[in-house]
């Protein structure tokens, strides 16, 4: 988990304001590293920034931005690729020579090497900026599935992006005033959906998608073009037997698992007891001995200390003792973030499991949707959103989402104050 952020100005003094703003308010993603970056284009200036948790290539080889060094271009992302390796021997059978060993230089060569067409050769999740000087221009992309987010916000002369919404709130430049759409959206499906945030004016790029910005020239601002699809579900084969289908899951999962234990840090499972994570902690094991457990916290259990209710769920030692799996996280860990971490919260979710598996660097099988876990606070809360863009909603979801926004301003007023991160209540009445 890191943190990218940018700002696309005119004004150079401006972009020397803000981004340090901006960076600093992202200083939890990544207390590894800071790196700033300011470029220019003629009239028009760029400025990078970013935070880092080092989990690849912990030496200073992997400092972002990360720059080119023959064609200068400038590359800031959050995330991880987990095929960087195959990636990486590619790319030097094309030539290219590598100084690091981690997947930030993989990928910014990739992008200098095959432009956009890179993002569908991609396996893993990330959200990125990245400078291409030659042709003057600023790419925006996030993973297919929508894992690490990136908000945007554009003013009449200034383009901003962020890995948090708080970060754009930082910059001063866009005013914090609510979405009366984004609320209704919360109550209707517990989290915003993409690409509406809880505020105006600031918005999501949707998941599986880029989006390209270029000076307009002539005194103008920053031209932005729409934003566009690279991914798409793969096809199905209905009439694969049954026996193919089995050998075919065991071998995704496991290879899908075998590469999201790439790391260069100590890794852990999160372990519920359920089929996801079971299965997972299980190939985990296998491929890594020394990967280690956190059976999941009873979050009840956070709450009520004092009611003698056991801080992990029973039905998760029995399978932790089965793989031998040593247990190396546990109820201090997480008790110590419920109240401190619920201010950090600008996209709000009523997931309680953000809070407890804030700041945990795992492997999870968290819902059954995701192989990796490595979430934050504001990852939990785009994991309860994340739907891929070209899905629609179905009937009783439109249904709901209209009633939330036919009940009123006063009854959404009313039932979303517990839900609001917490410095957003006092502003809740101008909605």
């Amino acid at each position: 988990m890191c943190g990218i952020a940018g700002i696309l100005s005119r004004d150079p003094a401006l972009a020397h304001a803000v981004l340090p703003q901006m960076v600093a308010a992202q200083t939890h993603r990544g207390p590894d590293d800071c790196g700033v970056l300011y470029d220019t284009l003629g009239e028009y200036h760029v400025a990078f920034g970013f935070r880092r948790l080092a989990i690849l290539d912990l030496t200073p080889t992997g400092h972002q931005p990360m720059v080119h060094p023959v064609t200068g271009d400038v590359l800031i992302f959050n995330g991880e690729i987990y095929n960087f390796r195959r990636l990486r021997k590619e790319l030097e059978a094309l030539g290219e020579t590598f100084t690091s060993t981690g997947d930030t230089e993989v990928l910014l060569r990739a992008l200098v090497k095959w432009g956009k067409a890179a993002l569908s050769r991609l396996e893993g999740m990330f959200a990125l900026a990245f400078f291409e000087r030659k042709n003057g221009r600023i790419l925006l992309a996030r993973d297919p599935v929508g894992m690490k987010p990136l908000y945007i916000a554009e003013t009449a002369n200034v383009v901003l992006f962020a890995s948090e919404v708080r970060a754009i709130l930082a910059s001063g430049l866009v005013p914090k005033k609510l979405l009366p759409a984004g609320v209704a959206s919360l109550l209707a499906f517990g989290a915003v959906q993409e690409p509406a945030t809880l505020f105006r004016g600031i918005r999501l790029l949707e998941s599986g998608t880029w989006q390209e910005f270029n000076p307009a020239g002539h005194g103008a601002a920053w031209l932005a073009q729409p934003p566009k699809s690279y991914w798409d579900y793969p096809t199905t084969h209905p009439a694969i037997s049954v026996p193919q289908a089995v050998a075919d899951v065991r071998e995704t999962l496991s290879a899908a698992v075998r590469d999201h234990l790439e790391s260069d840090v100590p890794v852990g499972v999160f372990l519920s007891s359920g089929l996801d994570s079971t299965l997972i902690a299980a190939l985990g094991a296998k491929y890594s001995p020394l990967l280690r457990i956190a059976p999941e916290t009873r979050f009840d259990s956070i709450l009520a200390p004092n009611a003698g209710l056991p801080e992990v769920m029973p039905e998760a030692s029995f399978p932790a003792r089965v793989l031998v799996m040593p247990r190396e996280v546990g109820f201090q860990a997480f008790e110590v973030f419920v109240n401190e971490r619920r201010s950090q919260f600008t996209q709000s979710t009523v997931d309680d499991k953000a809070l407890v598996n804030f700041h945990v660097q795992a492997v999870g099988g968290i819902a059954g949707k995701a192989f990796k876990g490595s979430f934050t606070a504001a990852e939990q809360q785009d994991r309860g959103k994340r739907k891929p863009a070209k899905m629609k909603a179905a009937p009783h979801e439109v249904k709901a989402f209209r009633y939330q926004i036919s009940i009123g301003r006063g009854r959404i007023r009313n039932h979303a104050g517990n839900l609001l991160p917490k410095f957003l209540r006092d502003d809740f009445v101008g909605v």
